[in-house]
């Protein structure tokens, strides 16, 4: 039973590993996942009921998860094909269309869901209504770009 639970702390571990280098040397990874944060945050504000947030909570994880899968292929398909070819590139390029495909099937899901035009205007208005809320949209719209493009850690070309 020790030996099962230390396996699966150290698969846990692997995957945090993983996770926590994919956050710091992939940037498009940052976007979808600053993009599902404000969409999900939007949704709660509109006051979409649990199963639209659901929804939207699934269609943001297939992006991320997509994210992922494509940059586990690519640092795979790198190590074992290093020179060009047109199989690795036709590997990398259909990972690379699934996020992308993923991706606009999650902006037609959150324009169903959220667009909402009285309840958006209303959102709108409050945050004019009370500077300090703007403020801190504001504050959490840096926050974001930051967290985009301010993290960066350079690719080691050799693991």
């Amino acid at each position: 039973m020790r030996g099962q639970l230390r396996s699966l702390g150290q698969s846990f571990a692997a995957a945090w590993a993983g996770l926590s280098r994919a956050l710091l040397t992939q940037r498009n990874l940052r976007i979808h996942l600053t993009a599902s944060c404000w969409a999900v945050w939007l949704g709660a504000s509109l006051e979409l009921t649990h199963a639209q947030l659901g929804v939207l909570l699934l269609t943001c994880g297939m992006v991320i998860i997509a994210e992922l899968l494509n940059t586990a292929v690519e640092a795979l398909t790198d190590h074992l094909i290093p020179q060009r070819s047109v199989t690795a590139k036709t590997a990398k390029d259909t990972a690379a269309g699934a996020v992308l495909a993923g991706a606009v099937f999650a902006v037609c899901v959150g324009g169903v869901l959220l667009w909402r035009p009285d309840k958006l205007l209303a959102l709108g208005q409050s945050f004019l209504r009370q500077p300090s809320r703007l403020a801190g949209l504001a504050a959490a719209a840096a926050v974001s770009l930051w967290f985009i493009f301010g993290i960066r850690r350079k690719r080691r070309t050799h693991d």
